[in-house]
């Protein structure tokens, strides 16, 4: 008796299931954002600070540097420092009336997918296309990858991180064509959105894409002109994002940036050991410091088996990958305690597991490097892919677990609850109920406080703060807030008329009838200008309190409060737009001449 055939032949069958697999792999970690709930994260600041954002450019702004909402109504600079490309993206959603909550979980969405896409399209540069679906399933199921969707809250970091593989793809190409300078026009892009959208995610990009063009210049091939476009390409990547980082470095003295190196802050309180570097018990909440089971044994794998690749070009390749990756993985432990505290700016990366994400990327590239090295029996190799794939989505799956923000029945964080007067108020109604409400620390964000504090001085400012403007009922034990107006009477015999009281550009008129003090429930700031009777006013502080005061001598004066664009600003804004047109026309001008 003939035995039956199979309707497919076993390689036809094993190319279908590997797409399969790998979409598989990607729709496992974008699940949990079809949905409109806010995840119980580390912080969810970046949903204040986009519903923040999205308000003030409402109000006419069109970069809301100042975010006036913030501690408790008297205004933070965070978008003076803070990279603004992942809000920009959010807004574009939020313009199209859908909500914050779900503007954010698209641009999350778009960015996996992105991310994906360029990841493939890097391997494909090296690997044959069912590798290219495995490394590309392993970058995206790795637990860092989505603990910083699903536990950490780290948006921006994320859309980062998920541009280094076009950047590098692009490098590639120009590389690969030195004449054909859309690469270098894509490759100037990428960058430029790195920067734009996370700065220590972009140092960390610097340093391995420094490290590739030394290693595509002298070990592959030594083309000047690639050094040169290079070199092109970082100028005119400073020039486009310059609107962003010239603001920010002169703004840096004015905040209490100190905070980002203190207390739990400080790298050497964060090193991961090596149990949690690789939790084996795959536990959730150490997704932030988990390189993974996998890309640990790809690493392993790599420095045993690398001598015996025949191929020169594919030894030398794996051999880079090894060297940085393992570079990065021990600037994760705490046996590189010495060169965090010995090189300068170095702590500034707070959490030493920040380089597990591009340890993540190469790991990935580095298992299909390996696989097609090693392993040359077609059947073989797609039969390791297959198993490497549900290994990847079977040890992603305990860190894909979502759960509400705030887990009561009766109190939803929707989008209304964003606008943080609103939420303020909420927190107020759960501790009446007698539970105990949550407080982001988005909310208050001390290291932008324009204050040298340390932690404990900035926490006890925002006690401060709440004890001025929340009040509890002797009898019922009852709390209620007051949300503060913008100019108040601090002492004197004074009235205080609304002339304008736009978000940055207020007018008042006070009347005193004896000498007196107005306070200004707002920070002070270079960027405020505050006028009496048309002079610059004198601002006293108070250490104590937040706020700014201004004696006022007895009769009748105008008060303006405004918010200033300095030179700087314009300096950087202007170049940053020459630039984007002379990039364009010279795209235009090789794509003419092309034709």
């Amino acid at each position: 008796m003939n035995k039956p055939k199979n309707i497919l032949p076993k390689n036809k069958f094993l190319d279908i299931v590997i797409p399969i697999l790998f979409i598989l792999s990607i729709v496992a970690v974008v699940f949990g954002l079809f949905n409109t709930v806010v995840p119980d994260l580390h912080d969810i600041n970046t949903f204040f600070w986009s519903k923040a954002f999205h308000q003030v450019f409402e109000a006419g702004i069109t970069y809301p540097r100042w975010l006036p909402q913030l501690w408790h109504g008297f205004g933070l600079p965070v978008f003076y420092i803070y990279n603004p490309f992942f809000y920009f993206a959010v807004l574009g959603f939020q313009l199209l009336d859908i909500g914050t909550i779900l503007s954010i979980k698209v641009v999350l969405i778009i960015s996996t997918l992105s991310g994906a896409y360029f990841m493939y399209l890097l391997a494909r540069e090296f690997l044959q296309k069912n590798t290219a679906y495995m490394v590309t399933s392993l970058f995206v199921l790795a637990p860092y990858y989505i603990s910083l969707v699903y536990l950490r809250g780290a948006y921006p970091e994320f859309l980062a991180l998920n541009l280094i593989p076009l950047l590098l793809w692009a490098t590639t190409k120009l590389f690969q064509n030195i004449k054909d300078f859309k690469y270098l026009i894509v490759s100037i892009l990428a960058l430029s959105l790195i920067i734009l959208t996370h700065n220590l995610t972009g140092a960390i990009t610097l340093l391995v894409l420094f490290a590739y063009i030394i290693y595509l210049y002298f070990f592959e091939n030594k083309k000047t002109k690639f050094l040169i476009l290079n070199g092109i390409m970082l100028l005119f990547s400073a020039l486009l994002t310059m609107f962003y980082w010239l603001p920010m470095l002169i703004n840096l003295k004015y905040i209490n940036s100190a905070v980002w190196t203190s207390d739990n802050f400080f790298f050497a309180k964060n090193f991961p050991n090596i149990s949690e570097l690789l939790n084996l018990q795959f536990i959730r909440d150490l997704g932030w410091m988990t390189l993974g089971i996998i890309p640990a044994i790809v690493l392993l794998i790599g420095w045993i088996t690398y001598r015996e690749v025949l191929s020169a070009t594919k030894r030398r390749r794996i051999l880079f990958i090894l060297i940085l990756t393992t570079f990065f993985v021990f600037l994760i432990t705490a046996l590189s305690d010495f060169i965090w505290t010995m090189l300068p700016y170095v702590g500034i990366f707070q959490f030493p597991a920040r380089f597990i994400g591009v340890s993540i990327l190469l790991l990935a590239i580095l298992g299909g490097f390996v696989l097609e090295a090693l392993i040359h029996n077609t059947t073989t190799r797609k039969i390791i892919i297959i198993f490497t794939i549900i290994a990847g989505i079977g040890t992603a799956i305990p860190f894909l677990s979502v759960k509400p923000y705030i887990a009561y029945e009766d109190f939803v964080l929707n989008n209304n609850y964003l606008e943080i007067n609103n939420y303020l108020d909420l927190t107020i109604d759960i501790t009446n109920s007698g539970k105990i409400p949550p407080m982001d620390r988005g909310l208050t964000s001390s290291e932008y406080i324009p204050r040298k504090l340390d932690e404990s001085e900035a926490t006890k400012l925002w006690l401060t703060t709440q004890e001025e403007f929340y009040n509890t009922d002797s009898e019922t034990d009852i709390i209620t807030v007051n949300h503060p107006e913008k100019v108040v009477i601090e002492s004197g015999d004074i009235d205080v008329k609304i002339i304008k009281d736009n978000v940055f550009d207020g007018e008042y008129q006070i009347n005193a009838y004896i000498d007196g003090i107005i306070r200004i429930n707002q920070f002070e700031y270079p960027t405020w200008e505050i006028k009496l009777d048309n002079k610059l006013a004198k601002i006293d502080v108070k250490e104590e309190v937040a706020g700014q005061f201004i004696d006022v001598p007895e009769g009748q004066h105008t008060l303006t409060i405004q918010l200033i664009k300095p030179f700087y600003e314009k300096i950087g804004e202007y170049i940053s737009l020459i630039s984007f047109i002379l990039l364009i026309s010279l795209f235009w001008l090789f794509r003419k001449k092309r034709k």
